[in-house]
């Protein structure tokens, strides 16, 4: 019975440990967002300012790096508060109507899509059972990501479908770009990894899309496409056919 009473106690201080640890990381994220906002703020001013008045290239391109800095971390920042709420519903799980989630997601990304002279395919996509916040976060990470790494010399071409088997649902994402080779393909999916050295992108969208996937029961995978580019794999729990994807939240 003592052993029994230690043993919960020590569960119990790992939990609240944990929960601090979570509490601490999303202050500090949070808080340190305003200061990197005004360095981005202030550095434009200063920009804006001296445009015309001061006849030194160097200090216009140092104002651009800082400038440029300051919105790399901003968004850092906001991804990783993004990571550490992946794991959280907004609301209740429910069946999600998942073209109209996909539908919002294509319109938010309009303009990259047709700087990119991206065609897209959209298949089927049967109901997850996932908040509509979150499996949103799903596809506009997987889009950006084509978006920012699928691009080659050929235009991009991007295939969303789904299929589902019994209590499962498995969507794919997939582009025609230069794809992941095998021995990266679980390595993207870490915190801060980027396979490309030109510093685009946080190294937390993949991070994300896990968290997320892995909270409602599922996994999410990389393969290589068809065309030799890249898929984005997720089983997710299916939604009950019977009940209305108006629940979705």
């Amino acid at each position: 019975a003592r052993a029994r009473t230690h043993e919960r106690d020590l569960e119990r201080r790992v939990a609240q440990r944990t929960a601090d640890l979570q509490r601490f990381a999303e202050i500090s994220a949070h808080h340190l967002r305003e200061p990197a906002r005004l360095v981005a703020s202030y550095a434009g001013h200063l920009r804006a300012r001296l445009a015309g008045r001061v006849d030194d290239d160097e200090v216009q391109l140092s104002l651009d790096f800082i400038g440029q800095q300051a919105g790399k971390l901003q968004n850092l920042l906001r991804d990783i508060e993004l990571y550490l709420a992946a794991d959280q519903a907004p609301g209740a799980l429910a069946p999600c109507d998942v073209d109209k989630t996909l539908g919002e997601v294509l319109a938010m990304l309009a303009e990259p899509l047709a700087e990119a002279d991206a065609r897209l395919a959209v298949g089927r996509l049967p109901g997850a059972l996932i908040d509509a916040p979150r499996l949103a976060s799903i596809f506009r990470i997987t889009l950006d990501n084509a978006l920012r790494h699928g691009r080659g010399e050929r235009p991009l071409r991007l295939e969303i479908a789904g299929e589902r088997h019994g209590e499962r649902v498995r969507y794919r994402i997939c582009d025609n770009g230069p794809g992941v080779e095998a021995v990266y393909r679980q390595r993207v999916f870490r915190l801060f990894e980027r396979l490309s050295s030109t510093g685009e992108g946080t190294g937390v969208g993949l991070a994300i899309l896990r968290r997320i996937a892995e909270s409602v029961g599922g996994r999410a995978w990389l393969e290589e496409s068809a065309g030799g580019g890249c898929c984005v794999l997720l089983d997710l729990p299916a939604a009950e056919q019977q009940r209305p994807a108006e629940r979705c939240r």
